[in-house]
């Protein structure tokens, strides 16, 4: 009986600190705002100016400048998959953490216990990164946004074929 107690008392101290993190999230998605999306504005026409600018002006400007074009197109990239991929990692290790809540000896527990541990559990929500009009940033994240950055800059690619010229 001792080391059910000492194992209810850690649940109990998990669920408690996940909820206050929880609360933190929240206050934090508050205060910033647009911030993130704005990150992904900024870092998307940098990627998309290095890009085309090194597809199109590979014969018009010397070496150096070159070099800064795939040096901004490839920093600007790497950071976007960064935040996403950071970004992505929360809700799904969130879920990882909801489901060991209920990986607890349940067999020592009474059945008011059971019911109590799994009305707690339910009750808590899977939180992620938001911004603004971005909800919550998962993995697929990373392709969908991609293939748009990748869409834009075939358009404008196709669209305006005297740049560069």
């Amino acid at each position: 009986m001792p080391c059910f107690r000492s194992m209810e008392k850690s649940s109990e101290v998990k669920i408690k600190l996940y909820k206050n993190v929880d609360i933190l999230n929240r206050q934090y998605v508050d205060a910033a705002g647009y911030g993130l999306a704005l990150m992904f504005v900024t870092f998307g026409v940098m990627w998309i100016q290095g890009v085309t600018g090194a597809l199109r002006l590979y014969n018009a400007v010397e070496i150096f400048d070159y070099f800064i074009l795939c040096v901004v197109s490839i920093s600007g990239g790497a950071v976007l998959f960064g935040i996403i991929h950071f970004c992505g990692n929360v809700p799904e290790r969130c879920e990882v953490l909801m489901k060991s809540f209920l990986k607890c000896d349940v067999n020592n527990m009474t059945k008011m216990q059971r019911r109590i541990l799994l009305r707690t559990v339910r009750s808590l929500t899977v939180f992620g990164i938001s911004s603004g009009p971005i909800r919550l940033l998962k993995h697929k994240a990373v392709y969908l946004y991609f293939g748009g950055m990748i869409n834009c800059i075939v358009t404008f690619l196709v669209a305006n074929p005297q740049f560069g010229k």
